[in-house]
């Protein structure tokens, strides 16, 4: 009886805890309008003629708000888009909160070899202390994608 009881509860914790993932509008998803419309399309163009040239997937979110830990939502968000080609796991969803200030880069299996965590965090440090905080974030965004 105890066992029955305990499968309801399971549900709806995972059910409360489930994260909400945004729309994935393509290779930029500005949902905080950080960019202009000339910018998204310079940045769109930019990581489509990457991902041609390497196979990488770079996929950018702004984003005011998220529920849960940044590393929790830019996994579950990344793995929900797809980001990456299935066989090698190589991509990168770029995240950022003005609202939240923060700059998270969530690496696919594939590239942690390529682009390890510790480098990807220094990046970002200077990118929020140097662009971000003056709100340049197409500059910054560019910087870390280059």
């Amino acid at each position: 009886m105890k066992k029955l009881l305990l499968i309801p509860l399971l549900f709806l914790s995972i059910i409360l805890y489930s994260i909400e993932i945004p729309k994935n509008k393509g290779f930029v998803s500005d949902y905080e309008n950080l960019f202009t419309s000339d910018q998204n399309y310079e940045l769109t163009k930019i990581l489509s003629e990457y991902e041609t040239e390497t196979t990488i997937e770079i996929a950018i979110l702004t984003i005011p708000d998220y529920e849960g830990d940044i590393f929790d939502f830019a996994q579950e968000t990344a793995t929900a888009w797809g980001v990456g080609k299935d066989s090698t796991d190589n991509g990168l969803l770029i995240v950022i909160s003005k609202n939240r200030r923060i700059l998270r880069s969530q690496t696919g299996y594939g590239l942690e070899g390529y682009l390890p965590d510790g480098w990807l965090k220094g990046i970002e440090d200077r990118i929020t202390q140097t662009y971000y905080k003056d709100s340049l974030y197409y500059q910054g965004t560019l910087l870390l994608i280059n």
